[in-house]
């Protein structure tokens, strides 16, 4: 056994950092090709208050060429640690079998270890601040991950960013600029969509003058006072990191990646600052925020991740009131969502007359539950409903009955939309057929699939036309060989209409299926098959089975598993005697199995037909000699 010990005193830089490690010893042994490594950490808190989670890296060096020895850098996090302020803690890491068959010669190894990260749980952005400015590489991670904050200082950290981001300074300083910036990151890190309006309003030429220089004078610290690759250096908006002089906006690049961040959180109050912001530059921003997310337009919008932000967002959409706003409120209000539909009928409501025109857009099938949703809107719009009413019924071609209220006016309107598009889906149902008939299957098959999701009642009415048309399909594709698209067909034709030719088909396609698959060794594919068989009832589901069974014991074989192959060809005669596959594969393995006696057999049988000659001729000599 070979062991030995290391020790290094980690010398504080000035100003030193604000977490550091005050002293490590290692020892390290080895045996053989086992390895285990033991070190013990003094780990200095400066800072006034608690800081956890502290994070520790070593990695062994050679000592001749300073390099990192190949496996041997690990680190660890202490999740449960907690150093008081101005106090130190003991940490111990332990590592066995590092680099197994690597192990150098304890003379020839050093070691390095370093402070990776930590976090503290304050709400105050300055002393962050400070620890990003002052700090070294760790305490700059330390920084930048304590800006999410635990769940008891989330409130205090909202309320510091909310007064960051809405400060008015004089002259601000370069200490500011930073402080701003962790306020930007910190504002995506909480992902509080009231920060929104805050962040955009930072884009308004005063304020964008106002931290140019500061911003500047920030890049050019930093620049000089570290390196290009710290984690201090992700702060910085991009112009700065690419060493350029600031633009006139110079605020903008943090702002748009930290907007980006947010995500869908963000595109309620970005569609509301895009149309009714201050300045240009808000409003342009906005929009130029809304594009790099994908969000442009109101129909891009419509499928936000949180519930929480749709409905923000449809409450927006009411405050705009435009046309291509109100119609995806309109189609919103019909939809199947009781929560989002409440919402969007409030929006429109909130439009008054104007939201009529977009609602009856949106009606395409008056279905009971969009008539009622279609008469709680004029109910409560009332008399200021009746022009827009009229109108609509001029545009369809409706005669108004004379004294008619806003409820039969409606309905009446309402009704008329409801023949005028079946009339469209029966058109679309028939060509749709006919697509079918004449070989465009693809088309004819998107056609009615498009009739079936606008009236699946229409739809079920021709459903015996349709199922046979797919039917048709299906024998010809299984005609041309092409199996599996014509199972598949046949399964869709069977769910529209129960037809008494599918199964007949269904079974022979499904029986050369499972021949191909057989053929191919295809075994997952092929029990599948047999496994359909199974869930119809088909009575031919056991002997295919043993077929099954059959080829798996005689892959088994040819692999040299004779005990798993034997087992499978068990199973494969119990399912049912007389099958030819599994007669023949049983026969195999049997001669396989008594190879050894058969060979026994053959090279005994020539001695014992010489002993038997020699007795007979012995035998016969005796009969033939005097007594």
């Amino acid at each position: 056994m070979g062991a030995w010990l290391l020790a290094l005193a980690v010398a504080a830089p000035d100003p030193g950092p604000f977490v550091e490690i005050r002293e490590s010893v290692a020892s390290v042994s080895s045996e053989g090709r086992s390895i285990q490594a033991r070190f013990v950490l003094d780990v200095r808190n400066h800072l006034p208050f608690p800081v956890e989670a502290p994070e520790i890296e070593v990695e062994l060096l050679s000592a001749r060429e300073d390099e990192r020895l190949p496996g041997w850098r690990f680190s660890e996090r202490f999740v449960d640690v907690e150093i008081p302020p101005d106090q130190e803690a003991s940490l111990v890491m332990e590592r066995s079998d590092l680099a197994p068959g690597a192990t150098p010669s304890p003379e020839r190894i050093r070691y390095r270890v370093r402070l990776v990260r930590y976090r503290v749980a304050i709400a105050d952005l300055a002393l962050l601040a400070r620890m990003v400015r002052d700090g070294d590489e760790g305490d700059q991670r330390a920084a930048l991950a304590s800006l999410i904050p635990p769940s008891d200082v989330r409130t205090s950290r909202i309320d510091e960013v909310r007064r960051l981001l809405s400060e008015k300074l004089a002259a601000p300083t370069p200490e500011d600029a930073l402080v701003l910036l962790l306020a930007i990151r910190g504002a995506a890190e909480l992902r509080e969509p009231p920060l929104v309006p805050l962040l955009v309003a930072l884009t308004r030429p005063s304020a964008a003058e106002l931290w140019r220089e500061p911003l500047a004078d920030l890049a050019n610290r930093m620049r000089e006072s570290g390196r290009a690759d710290e984690p201090r250096a992700a702060l910085l908006p991009a112009w700065a990191r690419r060493n350029e002089p600031p633009p006139a906006s110079a605020l903008d690049d943090a702002i748009v990646a930290a907007l980006v961040d947010l995500a869908d959180e963000a595109v309620p109050e970005l569609v509301l600052a895009a149309e009714k912001a201050e300045s240009d530059r808000e409003r342009g921003l906005a929009a130029r925020v809304l594009h790099t997310m994908g969000r442009a337009t109101p129909r891009a919008q419509l499928d936000l991740k949180s519930r929480e932000a749709q409905l923000r967002w449809i409450h927006v959409l009411g405050q705009l009131g435009e046309p291509e706003r109100a119609s995806v409120l309109a189609e919103l209000a019909l939809g199947r969502d009781r929560v989002i539909r409440a919402a969007a009928f409030e929006s429109l409501t909130s439009l008054g007359p104007a939201a009529v025109g977009p609602l009856f857009d949106a009606l395409k099938r008056s279905n009971p539950e969009s008539k009622q949703t279609l008469l709680r809107f004029v109910e409560k719009l009332g008399e200021p409903a009746r022009a827009a009413l009229v109108q609509q019924a001029a545009r369809y071609g409706v005669p108004k009955p004379p004294r008619a209220t806003l409820a039969e006016l409606a309905k009446e309107i309402a009704f008329h939309l409801d023949a005028v598009e079946r009339a469209r889906l029966e058109t679309e149902l028939l060509r749709g057929l006919d697509l079918l008939r004449t070989g465009e299957f693809d088309l004819g098959a998107r056609t009615l699939d498009a009739v079936y999701a606008s009236d699946p009642t229409l739809y079920s009415s021709r459903a015996a036309e349709i199922a046979s048309a797919y039917l048709r399909r299906a024998e010809t594709l299984a005609a041309d060989g092409n199996y599996d698209v014509a199972l598949v067909i046949l399964e869709t034709a069977r769910a529209i209409h129960p037809l008494e030719e599918i199964p007949e088909l269904t079974v022979r396609v499904r029986r050369a299926l499972l021949e191909g698959y057989l053929e191919l060794s295809d075994l997952a594919r092929a029990e599948e098959i047999v496994r359909a068989f199974h869930v119809d009832g088909d009575p031919s589901a056991r002997t295919l089975e043993a077929r099954l069974y059959a080829k798996k014991a005689d892959l088994a074989h040819t692999r040299g598993e004779l005990g798993e192959a034997r087992n499978l060809i068990n199973r494969a005669r119990a399912l049912g005697p007389g099958i030819e596959e599994v007669d023949r594969v049983h026969l195999r393995l049997l001669l396989f199995e008594n190879t050894a006696v058969l060979a026994t057999v053959f090279l005994l049988a020539p001695m014992a037909a010489l002993y038997a000659a020699v007795l007979i001729r012995n035998r016969m000599r005796k009969r033939a000699s005097p007594e």
